[in-house]
C-alpha cells in the first residue's frame, strides 16, 4: 500500500492524471505488491534453510528483481503507443513496480534484521 502512495506521489509530481484506462494500474499494482510479499514471506518461512540468510536473501532479491525486469519489460513496451491512455498507463505501472520493488526488498531487509537479531544463538 505504502509503494502505492509512492507511485501516486510521483504522478502528481509528474503531472501524469489519472484517466478510464490507467485507473486500472491500481489493481494491477495492488497485485504486483502482494505477488512480491509472497516472495518475502516465503523466504522468513525459509530462514533456517540450509542456504542461510545471506543466501536466502540474495535468492529473494533475485527473484523480486527478475520479476520486476520482466514486468516493466512489458508494460514499457506499451510507453510508445500513440494512445495516451494506454501509454500513461504503461508509465504508472513502471513507476509502481520500481515502488514496489524498493519497498519490497526494504522490508525484507528489515524482516531480516529482526528475525536474526530474535533468534536464539547456536549452542555449540
Amino acid at each position: 500500500v505504502l509503494s502505492l502512495v509512492i507511485t501516486l506521489g510521483i504522478m502528481g509530481f509528474a503531472g501524469i492524471g489519472f484517466n478510464y484506462v490507467n485507473m486500472a494500474a491500481i489493481a494491477i499494482l495492488l497485485g504486483i505488491g502482494i505477488d512480491y510479499g509472497v516472495y518475502m514471506i516465503q523466504a522468513a518461512n525459509e530462514m533456517d534453510a540450509p542456504l542461510g540468510p545471506r543466501g536466502l536473501a540474495r535468492n529473494v532479491y533475485r527473484n523480486i528483481i527478475v520479476c520486476a525486469m520482466t514486468t516493466t519489460a512489458g508494460f514499457g513496451s506499451l510507453i510508445t503507443v500513440s494512445f495516451k491512455g494506454v501509454s500513461s498507463l504503461a508509465w504508472i505501472i513502471n513507476i509502481g513496480v520500481a515502488a514496489n520493488m524498493i519497498m519490497a526488498a526494504g522490508l525484507f531487509l528489515t524482516k531480516k534484521r529482526h528475525m536474526l537479531s530474535t533468534a536464539p544463538a547456536a549452542k555449540e
